[in-house]
């Protein structure tokens, strides 16, 4: 199997998926979601800034890592 194969893709997409519903319950469970307060940003907390880039940046990586597997889906599905 190559890496461009489907099933890299769908592998990749369902690890990422995996990987940012255990990132959501993981900060659930230390802060309740306190780090993402505004104070916390205007004061620089770096926690507070991590914790922000890669809430946005998972999604973001598995929609644009994944485009091609979304194309071929899309296609199966209106024929």
């Amino acid at each position: 199997m190559t890496h461009l194969s489907d099933y890299s893709f769908l592998q990749r997409a369902v690890s990422l998926t995996y990987l940012y519903v255990w990132f959501i319950y993981r900060v659930y469970n230390l802060d309740k979601f306190q780090c993402l307060h505004w104070r916390k940003f205007r004061q620089g907390e770096l926690k507070s800034i991590i914790t922000f880039l890669l809430l946005f940046m998972i999604p973001f990586q598995l929609l644009y890592g994944n485009r091609v597997l979304l194309l071929y889906l899309y296609q199966m599905i209106t024929g």
